[in-house]
């Protein structure tokens, strides 16, 4: 693939810094958020958040919705509660493998943005779980999402601070519009309508319950086509920002 007519992010005079960790680190750019703003990388890298992020979305908030209408009339509470419970242990587990794998990474002289294409593979392979699994098997697709949720927020904040390294926190905070954003589309817009519609339609329009995968399928579908185009826009994330070496 060529780059050549892709405006790119000016890279920083190529450098060692010291410590165990950064070693063969460079900082890619140091330039302001506004000036990063009009360039591709940047973009790119908010893209692949939004992927992750959404599922987040769609599952960790309507984790009981999903439950109920894959569980066909056996919903329980105290289920439900493990499952949330899973998805939190795999969002921290998440979270430390990135702490471990970052040293690793580093040691080899491999750019940490290679960890971008983690995330959306996970959600790829959990989101359409949801669809098929059984409802006693559903903390499958829990831990998978939860895994790609919290690997994202972990190398999220990696490679913000280490490209990004002296505007770090504003080009954080202007990423973190993408979970800002995915509610409105995937709940308001998606999930919440969807839910009603075929509830009603069932004859649950009083209490608010759905039964079937059909109730689900649209947003999860819509979230899992998100994270495969998310796939290709971590790769050329990385290819365009690795370090040379």
């Amino acid at each position: 693939m060529c780059y050549k007519d892709v405006p790119t992010l000016p890279q920083a005079e190529v450098g060692v810094p010291c410590g165990d960790t950064q070693e063969g680190y460079t900082v890619l750019n140091d330039k302001s958020l506004w000036e990063n703003v009009k360039h591709i990388e940047l973009w790119l890298l908010w893209f692949v958040c939004f992927g992750a992020w959404s599922a987040m979305t769609v599952v960790s908030t309507n984790s009981s919705h999903i439950y109920r209408a894959m569980s066909h009339g056996s919903f329980s509470l105290t289920i439900n509660s493990v499952f949330v419970s899973i998805y939190g242990v795999a969002s921290a587990l998440g979270r430390i493998l990135v702490g471990a794998l970052y040293p690793q990474l580093a040691r080899r002289q491999v750019s940490e943005s290679l960890m971008l294409l983690v995330a959306p593979i996970l959600n790829i392979i959990g989101l359409p779980l949801f669809l098929i699994c059984p409802a006693r098997f559903l903390f499958v697709p829990f831990f998978v999402v939860g895994l790609a949720v919290g690997f994202s927020w972990g190398c999220t904040v990696l490679i913000a601070t280490s490209i990004f390294t002296s505007n770090s926190g504003k080009h954080y905070s202007f990423l973190y519009t993408a979970g800002m954003i995915s509610p409105f589309i995937f709940n308001m817009a998606l999930f919440g309508p969807i839910y009603d519609h075929y509830g009603a339609k069932q004859g649950h329009r009083n209490d608010g319950t759905c039964d079937g995968a059909i109730c689900i399928a649209v947003p999860l579908i819509v979230c899992m086509v998100v994270n495969i185009l998310a796939v290709p826009s971590a790769y050329v994330f990385y290819k365009l920002t690795k370090a040379p070496r």
